[in-house]
């Protein structure tokens, strides 16, 4: 099969244009036709998603339920102090995406999955769009391959019904390196500008995905401008006057603020914090994640009376693709930046030692078999999928260094090489890390497999035949997996799991006349008791569910506790056991204190016993205490 702009070409005939343009109503079809399938099988059991009362998904659909309640209520402070709270992922997926969909649907959960399905189908898409973009020869065959690899993929299908980020990673990710190459193949300022506009867009869905993208496309640049850079870099140099430059930085008072800063921060960090003497008082300061901030914002003030008066002018001056990168996508990331505990957030995220995960394993080579599995297990229908996946790639591969692809398509590989490394080197190891990038592999087979095709071929019309039939014989095993059942260890509907809404749904109709009510458990069902209250009540009032003070490491709370049943202003508490022999336990660090939550609560005067629920089947118990004195409403 040909290229895009082959398509027009003279000599091919009119049975293979038809063929060509069946091939593009077949890919839509087929995306239309497996969305809806998968949301069907997802509509018939969706409690199910709901397996875990510790996922990451509670706190997501928790996150946009919160958005979408501040609005339909026209809470503005709850509004700000809910944005706020989006530190550690960015708010593009969780309260923009999810929160719209759940605000149109009256805050049903099941509408919370729509943004993971449309961009799993997006990222099918982008599939189908990029191999053409890499691929010399054969683009619509390439494209149909890398489509039909990201359509039957286990993982991607079962994430494609999810509360999680994945999948708008993974399609925005795609976007990303679609508008890269077209903006490096088309030179227009439009197609920068939808560059910077999905990069960005990634940034705010999470900082991992951007940060590879990132890196990768650098590693491309570079590559590929290395002897322009340098001659720049040797001009810069020898035009710059070092001496004249120094003096005019040492009488800038600016800089000294800038370096008091510098040198303040890094004295209170390497000291544990500090104790000053102000007008006879002694005052701690400890060490905080906005020190990052305010070093931040003293360099901003510092080079914002440069940038007022040349700097914006030497960008409104530049070429139209940097004009496009600077006004989309850096303004944008620098003034996120400014909002305290964003840049030490993004730092934390992207630094393996502070980001290691629950169960931080450090053993260097220990991640190329871990996710060795997880491709065959997880990301394919069988294992003799990710060979021929893995194979087809490196013959693209293997065709990039002959340089016989399209510009910009190099990019495929520095992304895909870098990712492999900084994923399978990562102390915190989970099949979904592989979500964002696996589809690039998917896109390089499809290359890999037009350039089995010899060039001589391609010449003539039995090339393109060839390439037709080679497009069929990947397909036709791989075809059942349209309809096969989606699964991941870590995301998606399984209806032999046990459900987690069984145990919200055994306290909540005790806090019908709660006006103010804790949760607790020795798990941490923080963000599940949440969004399940908020659902069940349109109460713009969160549920209690942690102690200030509740020390996490071995440590007695019972003070802490009993002061504060004294104080609080709740006047119902629900206390979940989840025993170890529970399907939903399973050992968390820094969970070892929390049962002590229920050991005071038996043993406590102030509130009550009014209900106690076994639930058989999980092993689990809700214990709910109503305050002494407290009317019924």
């Amino acid at each position: 099969m040909a290229s895009c702009e082959e398509l027009t070409h003279p000599t091919f005939g009119t049975s293979l244009r038809l063929l060509h343009r069946l091939a593009l109503w077949a890919a839509v079809a087929a995306i239309s036709c497996c969305a809806a399938l998968l949301y069907l099988r997802f509509y018939q059991t969706p409690r199910t998603l709901w397996c875990d009362v510790a996922h990451d998904r509670n706190a997501h659909l928790y996150s946009g339920l919160s958005l979408a309640t501040d609005l339909r209520l026209g809470d503005i402070g709850h509004l700000f102090s809910d944005l706020d709270s989006f530190r550690t992922w960015p708010p593009l997926h969780d309260g923009v995406f999810v929160g719209f969909f759940v605000l149109l649907s009256g805050g049903d959960e099941r509408w919370a999955v729509l943004p993971s399905l449309l961009a799993w189908a997006g990222c099918v898409v982008f599939g189908f769009l990029l191999a053409p973009r890499c691929a010399p020869k054969g683009g619509v065959g390439a494209g149909l391959i890398a489509a039909l690899f990201v359509l039957v993929s286990p993982a991607q299908r079962a994430y494609a019904t999810d509360v999680m980020l994945e999948s708008c990673g993974a399609g925005f990710t795609m976007a990303s390196l679609y508008f890269y190459i077209a903006a490096r193949q088309d030179r227009t300022a439009a197609a920068y500008r939808s560059f910077a506009i999905a990069l960005t867009a990634l940034f705010f869905i999470k900082y991992n995905y951007w940060f590879l993208v990132a890196v990768g496309i650098g590693a491309d640049q570079l590559a590929a401008n290395s002897t322009g850079l340098l001659n720049w870099l040797r001009g810069w140099l020898s035009s710059w006057d070092r001496p004249a430059w120094i003096a005019i930085q040492i009488r800038k008072p600016g800089n000294y603020i800038v370096l008091a800063v510098l040198v303040f921060s890094a004295a209170l960090t390497l000291r544990g914090g500090l104790i000053l003497d102000l007008f006879g008082s002694r005052i701690p300061v400890r060490p905080s994640p906005n020190l990052v901030t305010i070093v931040y914002v003293v360099l901003v003030l510092r080079l914002l009376p440069w940038f007022l008066r040349s700097g914006r002018r030497q960008v409104s001056a530049a070429a139209p693709e940097v004009r496009s990168i600077v006004y989309w996508h850096l303004y944008p990331i620098l003034i996120w930046f400014l909002w305290p505990y964003r840049l030490f957030s993004f730092l934390w995220v992207l630094i393996p030692a502070s980001n290691s995960g629950e169960n931080p394993n450090h053993n260097p080579v220990g991640g190329y078999g871990f996710y060795a599995n997880a491709i065959s297990g997880d990301y394919h229908i069988a294992p003799w999928s990710a060979v021929l996946a893995v194979c087809l790639f490196l013959a693209a591969f293997w065709v990039c260094l002959r340089g016989k692809l399209r510009p910009g398509a190099a990019v495929l590989f520095w992304f895909v090489g870098i990712a492999c490394v900084l994923t399978f080197h990562h102390p915190n190891r989970k099949s979904r890390f592989l979500h964002s990038w696996i589809p690039l592999v998917w896109v390089g087979a499809g290359v890999g497999a037009a350039a089995l095709v010899p060039d001589r071929l391609w010449q003539k019309r039995s090339g393109s035949w060839l390439f037709i039939v080679m497009t069929a014989a990947v397909a036709a095993p791989h075809l059942p997996g349209l309809i096969a059942r989606p699964r991941a260890p870590e995301g998606g509907i399984d209806p032999a799991r046990s459900c987690a809404l069984d145990i919200t749904d055994a306290y909540l109709p005790d806090l019908a006349t709660s006006s103010r009510a804790a949760v607790f458990s020795n798990m941490p069902i923080k963000y599940l008791a949440q969004w399940t209250y908020m659902q069940r009540y349109h109460r713009q009032q969160r549920l209690e569910t942690e102690v200030r003070g509740f020390d996490f490491l071995p440590a007695d709370n019972t003070p802490i506790l009993r002061r504060w049943l004294t104080e609080t202003a709740c006047d119902t508490v629900v206390y979940v056991d989840i025993p170890q022999s529970s399907a939903f336990y399973y050992l968390l660090p820094g969970t070892q204190n929390l049962g002590q939550y229920g050991s005071v609560m038996e043993t406590q005067t102030r509130f009550s016993l009014i209900a106690r629920h076994a639930l058989p089947r999980y092993g689990c118990t809700v214990s709910v205490w109503r305050r002494l004195g407290t009317p019924v409403r």
